[in-house]
């Protein structure tokens, strides 16, 4: 008899050995029953999502946390996971929307921004970024480039000045409007494309008519997606059998949300000079929520970053077919420090502002 049976089943009346032992009230032993608690709990739960999707203004990266973690249960009924899933979907979707419009409003401020000093990128980009790129995908000659969240394109100006072949796909348009305006004015030959970093199938099918490339490159990108499934599908769809992919983002653990920059101001007692003291604070690190954040101070809007620990954000590559083969943690070096920002990581040279690190194929055809 199935658990449904079991629970529709009428009770049965008659001659019983414990005749004289009290009995539960009727109906008590169905509310007792954990199937029947359990089939409740989730209907009610189920019910209480949707109607929170109906609201205004709804925390899409809350809704969709909460049903990451009920979706995390292995146990979880098939019917009730499909629910749930499909609730999640539209949270992450709802979550996107939100992303794409910070990224297309901060668009012009993030391109003067990067360009102020007169490079291409600021200090983080120039001094930690780029140089850990360099190292890890061991460009050469003749090797094809695609950059995931190009953004304004600073890392395709980069390999297009070596010589290489470059593609950028992102999901902001007003992103790819100033890439397309700068490698245009630089003189640069780069195709940028519009691509759902979110929809597995949009990434597939521009996969299938664009081909595979050596080096795929994704800098401070995975911290602005919801959910990293849709970009660890796609990418082994995307790299060539030797090729490499090279990630570089905010520290899991060192940078926001999660460690917060901490400083103390004392004076030398054999000196008598003010001394500048600096770590990393860190009280959460395994369930941090979605945090508001600036990538440019005094932007129009915030966007909403997403921490995930080392094995959250590694996990979905591992499960499709991706092996780790290097990691770098850089930090500014700049002699001195940041004299007039005490708050700058230019005074942390013992904490990574950025973690770097490959990936490849976990199997490669013979003789590759």
């Amino acid at each position: 008899m199935s658990g449904a049976e079991m629970n529709n089943a009428p009770e049965l009346s008659g001659p019983s050995q414990d005749h004289d032992r009290a009995q539960p009230a009727p109906g008590l032993s169905s509310l007792a029953d954990p199937v029947t608690i359990g089939h409740r709990h989730h209907d009610s739960q189920i019910e209480l999502f949707s109607e929170r999707s109906q609201q205004k203004d709804v925390d899409w990266d809350a809704i969709s946390g909460q049903l990451a973690a009920i979706l995390a249960d292995r146990h979880l009924l098939p019917a009730y996971r499909a629910k749930y899933e499909a609730l999640r979907t539209l949270a992450v979707k709802e979550a996107t929307l939100s992303q794409k419009e910070a990224w297309g409003t901060i668009a012009e401020s993030w391109e003067t921004s990067q360009s102020a000093s007169g490079q291409d990128g600021n200090d983080m980009f120039t001094q930690c970024l780029l140089p850990e790129v360099d190292r890890l995908a061991e460009y050469t000659e003749g090797k094809t480039v695609l950059d995931l969240g190009a953004g304004s394109g600073i890392l395709c100006r980069r390999f297009a000045k070596k010589g290489a072949n470059v593609v950028g796909l992102d999901f902001s348009q007003p992103m790819l409007d100033k890439a397309r305006k700068r490698a245009a004015a630089d003189g640069h030959t780069i195709t940028y494309d519009y691509v759902d970093l979110m929809d597995f199938s949009n990434m597939k099918q521009w996969a299938d008519t664009h081909g595979k490339f050596d080096i795929i490159t994704i800098s401070t990108t995975l911290k602005s997606l919801p959910d990293l499934e849709a970009i660890a599908q796609a990418l082994p769809l995307l790299l060539k059998p030797n090729g490499c992919i090279v990630n570089v983002d905010l520290h899991p653990a060192f940078s926001k949300p999660a460690g917060h920059r901490s400083m103390e101001i004392f004076e030398d007692p054999e000196t008598g000079k003010q001394q500048l003291k600096t770590y990393i604070k860190v009280t959460q690190y395994l369930d941090v929520k979605p945090s508001k954040s600036e990538a440019v101070r005094g932007q129009p809007v915030p966007q909403t970053i997403y921490h995930r620990p080392f094995w959250a954000l590694l996990d979905p590559f591992f499960r499709n077919g991706l092996v780790l083969d290097a990691m770098r943690e850089p930090a500014f070096k700049t002699e001195g420090g940041d004299l007039v920002h005490a708050q700058s990581y230019h005074n942390f040279p013992q904490t990574p502002m950025l973690l770097a690190f490959r990936l490849r194929h976990a199997v490669r055809p013979e003789g590759t």
